[in-house]
């Protein structure tokens, strides 16, 4: 089973991973969970660098030439380290047994969700990890915009189409492995947090990952609204919370099942944090380096991300002591100099992303939509403040964090990001990744600040009930419901294309023609244009280059909106059969077009007969058509 294979080869990974994070000083538990959840993300990035500067092609003899020098190199580190004691190597056989054990739950809910079919992001999600995981050299081309480069934040994507074609998976299984993989490394690095706050004992120990995982009372407000929570669009309502917005905290990004870039984020974000406590307190250069380092990998991975990490950053730093103050800066220019160094691949081709601050125009979020969003933090807020009223100071680095993430929320309020959404709909990517990037911040920062002890147990008590309470009512049971209606619909997959051909129109079909019968360099054009419609699919399956996809998405990838505009156009030349459209294929370079339904839905006057007849058919399966352009048989 490709899963297995891409499981061993993370596990390979951490095991060579793990002797540089031995070296930082810390216990080989610890160095086993950070390995577990960065190690797929560190490999990815090494790969990135050799093909980028090599400018060899890329290949999965690359993949295990890079494991086998770094096992190498790992190997003496292992043979200097100090035998760990029994304690140490037992809690990490728990940890895997928890782990595979969690691997076939995941595999479940994921296939479960597959089964079903969205769109939303996956026709992105997909052909990010398809088209990275056939780039036959670096920088990558867009996928969505044949002729360019892919400038935008891409890491996560290139780390899973890594992993997967390092253990022999084809692109879409590397897609649904790594989804699963992704959430056992925010397991890890949620449990990492646990110890590197000093929590310990079976209710403490699970605290952080029982926070992040709980929902919020979104389920509350919608049942007041008339939404039902075991409805059939419970679920997703819970994250249109906010009009005009997406509202995800971890639990419901999970419930999503999509590997999209604040997700793939997500155990970035928590070791970035942890390394920036860690160098902070033991006072080491090597663990700023790795702060700089993890940091870069999390703007790579989702830059939406950079500036709340930045204000979690300066807060954490702002309650620390003197001595703690002059080391952060004398280590920034080593974290600065680390952070532009493992991103120099990445940032020779990046071109920014579009964004710049306005005022907010629009009415604020009302006050019954920010309690159903973040009112479940207040009761432990409230439990914080009464039992450490007295010892305030020795909690001082949690409640930076409580208070990075409240400011998160009221930057929302009075100024937001602009990324060319029109209005009302302008907020939706600020509000979208700063709340959910301030729901982390309060969960991790209640956490520690969080009493060790509590001076009543009906405070105990109270804590464990709100954490059952809003995991299962606002977490468990909209999602159970959610999995129920997707299991009567269509059976569980581990392919999540079949979500994208729903109609078993021949488009899965197609694309496996293409990936099969053409080059990864291979143009195509097909439906594109309108997000969310199943449009650019094939594209996004076989790792072909179209020459225009969704355009709300290739706006992101700081291309102009009038080159948008006139390749939509061009497009429409092409379905139209209009003169012109001869010179419109050989100017992009266009090998196959495809004809189907969708392409008919995109493009009103489509001439499907007439394209026929025109150009020759080379495959045909269901409603969906390749035909080879005349340019390419010459």
């Amino acid at each position: 089973m490709p899963f297995l294979k891409i499981y061993a080869v993370w596990f390979l990974l951490s095991v060579i991973v793990c002797p540089i994070i031995l070296k930082m000083r810390i216990r080989l538990f610890g160095a086993w969970l950070a390995a577990r959840a960065i190690s797929p993300f560190f490999f990815a990035l090494i790969l990135m660098h050799i093909l980028r500067w090599s400018g060899v092609a890329w290949g999965g003899y690359l993949f295990w030439l890079a494991v086998s020098v770094s096992g190498m190199l790992a190997l003496p580190s292992y043979k200097k380290y100090k035998k760990p004691r029994v304690k140490e190597w037992r809690a990490v056989a728990e940890l895997e047994i928890f782990l595979l054990l969690l691997a076939v739950l995941l595999f479940f809910i994921f296939a479960v969700n597959y089964g079903g079919g969205a769109a939303g992001e996956r026709p992105l999600d997909l052909g990010l990890v398809t088209s990275l995981w056939c780039a036959p050299k670096f920088p990558p081309h867009d996928f969505w915009f044949s002729g360019h480069t892919l400038n935008t934040y891409y890491l996560g994507s290139w780390t899973y189409a890594a992993l997967g074609r390092g253990a022999g998976a084809l692109p879409h299984e590397s897609y649904f492995g790594g989804l699963i993989i992704l959430w056992m490394q925010v397991i890890c690095a949620a449990l990492l947090a646990a110890r590197l706050f000093g929590f310990r004992g079976r209710m403490n120990r699970f605290f952080p990952i029982m926070i992040l995982m709980i929902g919020h009372a979104g389920v509350i407000y919608n049942w007041f609204n008339g939404v039902s929570p075991i409805s059939r669009n419970a679920l997703i309502r819970l994250t249109r919370i906010i009009p005009y917005t997406i509202n995800e905290n971890p639990a419901v990004a999970f419930w999503v099942s999509e590997l999209h870039a604040h997700v793939m984020a997500l155990p970035l974000m928590l070791l970035w944090i942890m390394s920036l406590v860690l160098a902070l307190r033991k006072k080491s250069y090597l663990l700023a380096a790795m702060s700089g380092t993890i940091g870069a990998m999390l703007c790579m991975t989702d830059m939406w991300l950079a500036i709340p990490s930045l204000i979690c950053g300066f807060s954490i730093l702002a309650v620390q002591k003197r001595p703690e103050i002059i080391f952060a800066i004398k280590a920034f220019p080593l974290k600065v100099a680390a952070a532009l160094l493992v991103s120099s691949a990445f940032l020779i081709d990046y071109k920014s992303y579009p964004l710049r601050f306005l005022q907010v125009k629009n009415p604020m979020t009302t006050i019954s939509q920010m309690l159903a969003l973040f009112g479940v933090m207040l009761p432990f807020l409230a439990i914080i403040v009464y039992e450490n009223k007295k010892r305030i100071d020795e909690r001082r680095l949690g409640f930076s964090m409580i208070a990075a993430g409240i400011l998160l929320i009221i930057f929302c309020e009075f100024i937001y990001l602009d990324n060319q959404f029109p209005p009302p709909g302008e907020r939706q990517n600020t509000v979208f990744r700063f709340h959910y990037a301030a729901w982390i911040f309060l969960a991790i920062g209640i956490c520690a600040a969080f009493p060790r002890k509590f001076k009543k147990h009906i405070l105990s008590l109270t804590v464990k009930f709100l954490i059952l309470l809003f995991f299962i009512g606002g977490n468990i049971i909209p999602a159970l419901a959610n999995l129920c209606y997707l299991m009567k619909e269509q059976p569980t997959s581990i392919d999540m294309r079949k979500g994208l051909d729903r109609g078993s129109s021949g488009k899965i079909e197609a694309a496996e023609w293409l990936f099969s019968h053409t080059s990864a360099g291979a143009v195509i054009v097909e439906s594109a244009g309108a997000p969310y419609k199943r449009f650019a699919t094939i594209s996004s399956m076989s790792g072909r280059m179209a020459v225009l996809g969704e355009a709300d998405k290739v706006s992101n990838h700081a291309i102009p909106a009038a080159m948008i505009r006139e390749r939509l156009d061009d497009v429409y030349r092409i379905y139209l059969d209009k003169p012109e459209s001869d010179a419109v294929l050989k100017k992009y370079g266009v090998k196959y077009i495809v004809l189907g339904l969708s392409e008919i839905q995109a493009f009103p006057g489509c001439q499907n007969e007439r394209l026929i007849q025109k150009y020759e058919t080379v495959f045909q399966a269901g409603e969906t058509k390749i035909l080879q352009t005349r340019a390419d048989k010459n």
